[in-house]
């Protein structure tokens, strides 16, 4: 049946608010951001990731730096990294949460230590998904005052080291995909700014990370994204989909290589068609 317009409803005025419907539904235009690839676990990313992949157009690269592990392991990635021109997010992380004033203390040296090891890196990111029940004495599983006091001495730590310098300190690298999440954001308010991992469908990790940006008034960074690839090109599109409705935000893919096959499977790695992306969303494309 055929709807006449409401009398007196001018047709410029109905153009307007098709206009503004249209530019609500549409996604938030494009502005450039630090995108790239977070690495897995362990990783020891060779030269030639480097050279070949990040260096080139741009792409960022997020490293687990493990306090078990020695300097010359850092010192290897810092170098590539600045020989190339890639910025690197380096993770402060440890096989297992600190638990004594002993252990706290240990591990503020440790960040300590690596702040003034690396005098011009400006972004330092505090553990990863605290929130997440993984084996071991790794989280703050159940605990977000415990990890409030953690990331609170942490952030000040690197503030107190880098007296007078504008570092940026990401907390937290929270898992959307588990509930409980929004307790841990709102423990970690003294940093700069909050990261977040999902894995969920792109729809649904579009909602869990604009819910992460309406809870806390810092920037939210997604240091870990991805989809298996199934041989339809379903990893790039989703990609795009997420990368055009969260603009301006940090975006790091998980991963570039195969680690183990398990938990860490060859499908998760960003294709060719991803890595495209991510370097158009880095130079401000999409």
């Amino acid at each position: 049946m055929t709807r006449s317009r409401p009398r007196g409803l001018k047709k410029p005025l109905v153009l307007a608010i098709a206009v503004a419907l249209a530019l609500a539904a549409a996604p938030a235009a494009a502005t450039a951001r630090i995108a790239g690839i977070s690495g897995v676990g362990w990783e020891h990313p060779p030269e030639a990731d480097f050279r070949d992949v990040y260096g080139p157009r741009g792409l960022a690269y997020r490293a687990a730096w493990f306090r078990e592990e020695p300097d010359v392991e850092r010192d290897r990635q810092y170098a590539l990294a600045n020989q190339y021109g890639v910025l690197i997010l380096p993770i402060l992380v440890q096989t297992y949460r600190p638990r004594t004033q002993t252990q706290m203390d240990e591990w503020l040296a440790y960040v300590r230590s690596v702040v003034q090891r690396y005098p011009a890196q400006r972004y330092w990111e505090i553990w990863n998904e605290p929130n997440a029940d993984w084996s071991g004495d790794y989280d703050f599983y159940g605990e977000p005052a415990a990890w409030g006091k953690f990331v609170r001495a942490t952030t000040r730590a690197i503030k107190n080291t880098k007296a007078g310098r504008e570092d940026t300190v990401v907390a937290g690298a929270f898992a959307l995909d588990v509930r409980g999440w929004e307790a841990f954001v709102d423990e970690s308010n003294t940093s700069q700014a909050i990261s977040v991992h999902t894995y969920a469908g792109p729809s649904t990790a579009v909602a869990r990370i604009n819910a992460a940006d309406a809870r806390t008034d810092k920037p939210i960074w997604i240091t870990e994204i991805s989809w298996r690839e199934d041989g339809s090109g379903n990893q790039a599109a989703n990609t795009r989909y997420v990368l055009e409705r969260t603009p301006g935000k940090p975006y790091f893919h998980f991963t570039l290589h195969e680690f183990d096959g398990i938990y860490w499977p060859k499908e998760l790695a960003a294709t060719p068609a991803t890595l495209d992306l991510l370097r158009l969303a880095a130079a401000g494309g999409i």
